[in-house]
């Protein structure tokens, strides 16, 4: 019984320390590249695989960010099909702690390279930030791609796979 009694004491500190974690990690996004928060039109921020073009607007207590994204060079050429495709947006502080985020999943879809993807995100910021506060912006993805949609009829051999990711990190 003394046995059984310390197992469920070590299982139960071990969740109550995983979970005490959790309630302390905040997201990060120092390790993205970043672009000043600005409302001038035309605002660019290019990562590994996609560039995102985008405008900003603000409103109270919140901010809109509204554009599309293409996918660059790295993206290899024969990636036709985009599927388990998200994007998300993050604001963020000099640090790159992540005061608000917003996500977009998107239906599998051909990957048009001259349209490329619409997106629009609101961001609520928490805490609430002064105005003279250094703000940024930044994009997440993830993106399974292949060169034809996998679920079309009369492929005898499957097709090739291409998978791309950039987004914020945990710390604890």
């Amino acid at each position: 019984m003394a046995r059984t009694g310390r197992r469920t004491a070590f299982v139960l500190a071990a969740f109550l320390a995983a979970l005490l974690l959790a309630a302390c990690s905040t997201l990060t996004v120092r390790h993205l590249a970043r672009a000043p928060w600005s409302v001038a039109p035309g605002q660019s921020l290019a990562m590994r695989y996609w560039r995102f073009s985008y405008d900003v607007v603000q409103l109270p207590d919140q901010y809109g960010i509204k554009g599309h994204a293409l996918p660059t060079a790295e993206v290899p050429e024969w990636v036709a099909y985009a599927r388990d495709l998200w994007f998300e947006a993050y604001l963020c502080d000099e640090q790159g702690q992540v005061l608000a985020r917003a996500s977009r999943v998107y239906q599998s879809r051909p990957l048009d390279r001259n349209t490329g993807v619409e997106f629009e995100f609101i961001l609520k910021p928490f805490p609430p930030r002064s105005k003279d506060a250094k703000l940024f912006v930044t994009f997440g993805y993830s993106m399974n791609a292949a060169e034809r949609d996998p679920q079309a009829q009369g492929n005898a051999a499957p097709a090739r796979i291409f998978f791309a990711s950039e987004s914020a990190l945990s710390r604890f």
